[in-house]
């Protein structure tokens, strides 16, 4: 199962059980601008739920998007890196 796959209760209920961003801390967490983050949640591109008007993004789906996106520094001499 997809880990953002929100087909049943409990997948959902799982998915917020980490607690709920509001979207300046999450802007702050991913160090993006409020503007990039709700074009990151119009695009599909981070789940978030609507409280009242407000948007509030899971904590664990700030992590998955994290993590997903992670890139690591190239090694080598060219980089500055350790040379292998």
């Amino acid at each position: 199962m997809n880990p953002l796959s929100l087909d049943s209760e409990a997948a959902r209920m799982a998915l917020v059980a980490d607690g709920l961003a509001s979207v300046r801390e999450a802007a702050a967490f991913l160090k993006v601008s409020r503007s990039t983050l709700y074009k990151l949640m119009d695009a599909g591109g981070l789940a978030s739920v609507k409280i009242r008007g407000n948007r509030r993004v899971p904590w664990r789906v700030l992590r998955q998007f994290a993590a997903a996106n992670f890139l690591t520094a190239p090694s080598g001499p060219a980089s500055g890196g350790p040379a292998v």
